[in-house]
């Protein structure tokens, strides 16, 4: 909820790009041009199937994790705590999940309202249609995440790490012994 609130407050654009897509999956933007087609009846080489819905996941959820990001950026010094905790971006995007989720919700109620009253597709054809949205969002978020999980640097073990090479360059003394213990830095091959 506090992400949220700071997000109502500090954000405004952010959400407005949020309020906007909400906007346009509900008809409620765009509606003469055909925007809401665009999300409601993707199409991809000319047929609406589970790879356009798939194609929509992932878009939606690269669009989600921008988001996270730019908040993360943005206000993570405010909610310092957060950066104590293990996989701290994950943990904040998770609570900086609600708008996305909401998103997601009613893009979902949308795209099965729509495509059983307007273009009266069978039940299994909505599915086959959300098992290619959900699952082109759920495939690129985890892309994300794994990406983020090996790339991210805990900071203690950064800087652990920085101080023995810096202690190994100017004093010749290491800590290596007491470090292999507790497992802070990987071994050199060759070393200690």
């Amino acid at each position: 909820m506090q992400l949220l609130l700071n997000n109502l407050k500090r954000n405004l654009v952010l959400v407005l790009c949020w309020i906007v897509l909400f906007a346009m999956v509900t008809g409620n933007f765009g509606k003469y041009l055909g925007i809401p087609y665009l999300f409601l009846d993707p199409e991809y080489l000319n047929e609406v199937d589970f790879t356009s819905f798939f194609i929509m996941g992932c878009v939606t959820a690269g669009f989600a994790t921008a988001f996270h990001i730019t908040t993360y950026i943005m206000d993570g010094h405010r909610f310092s705590f957060v950066g104590t905790l293990p996989k701290p971006f994950t943990r904040f995007s998770l609570n900086n999940s609600l708008i996305p989720a909401a998103f997601l919700g009613v893009y979902i109620y949308q795209i099965i309202v729509f495509q059983i009253n307007n273009q009266y597709t069978e039940k299994q054809s909505v599915f086959l249609h959300l098992a290619g949205l959900l699952g082109g969002y759920v495939l690129t978020t985890l892309v994300f995440f794994a990406y983020f999980r090996f790339t991210n640097k805990d900071i203690f073990r950064y800087m652990v790490c920085r101080i023995d090479e810096k202690l190994k360059q100017n004093v010749g003394v290491t800590r290596a012994s007491a470090l292999k213990k507790i497992k802070y830095c990987p071994q050199k091959p060759g070393t200690g």
